[in-house]
């Protein structure tokens, strides 16, 4: 909804004659509401699209290897480069 919409919106729940009961109904109501939404959103930043995702052996055995070679060539390079820094 647009500011606008949602000020629409209270102007009209203002207008209406409520008891403290039926307002506080309706809050409990949005509040429960709005904590679901929260959780889902939450949820949904937590869980990868691919956690479930099943991969081969091959492909875990080569995502393994290639990170571990990019891991010693980034070691590599830094310790060239500390060597050439301090000679």
């Amino acid at each position: 909804m647009t500011t606008l919409a949602i000020n629409k919106l209270w102007s009209f729940l203002q207008s209406l004659s409520m008891t403290a009961s039926n307002e506080r109904w309706l809050a409990e109501r949005l509040l429960e509401s709005a904590d679901a939404k929260t959780k889902l959103l939450e949820g949904e930043k937590t869980s990868s699209k691919w956690a479930n995702y099943p991969l081969s052996p091959e492909i875990v055995e080569m995502t393994l290897k290639n990170r571990k070679n990019v891991s010693d060539d980034i070691d590599e390079t830094l310790y060239s480069a500390m060597e050439e820094k301090y000679r």
